[in-house]
């Protein structure tokens, strides 16, 4: 390990910006959440499971029905010109992806629930 010199610290600084950051909104249904991410967030990408956002105008929105969708995005944002594109990722619904990333775990697996797998494995891959 290296030596660490206390007297050497330098003060935290603080971005101005949310770049690189991880942000969770929640709040009760229809307040306007995917609203807001959607008009207010730069650069917004919205994986949808839900179409709640067709009322909101010049979103650039995809659809999410399964886990496989999901991973497709993600491989396609590693490309240089979709970093450029989109600086903002905004999942909605989260509890609807966390159910298509379960299902998807127990497909790939051939069991119908995530607690028919022994020794809790599925638990693992599904985290």
């Amino acid at each position: 390990m290296a030596d660490i010199d206390i007297l050497n610290i330098q003060p935290n600084k603080v971005s101005k910006d949310l770049k690189g950051k991880y942000i969770l909104i929640y709040g009760s249904p229809k307040i306007g959440k995917t609203t807001f991410c959607a008009t207010q967030l730069p650069d917004v990408l919205l994986l949808a499971s839900e179409v709640g956002y067709h009322a909101i105008p010049g979103v650039k929105a995809v659809d999410i029905t399964k886990w496989s969708d999901v991973k497709k995005i993600v491989k396609q944002l590693d490309n240089p010109q979709a970093k450029e594109m989109y600086s903002t990722i905004v999942f909605d619904t989260i509890d609807i992806f966390a159910q298509l990333c379960e299902e998807y775990v127990c497909q790939q697996n051939g069991v119908n629930d995530i607690s028919e797998f022994p020794y809790g494995k599925l638990y693992k891959i599904y985290s």
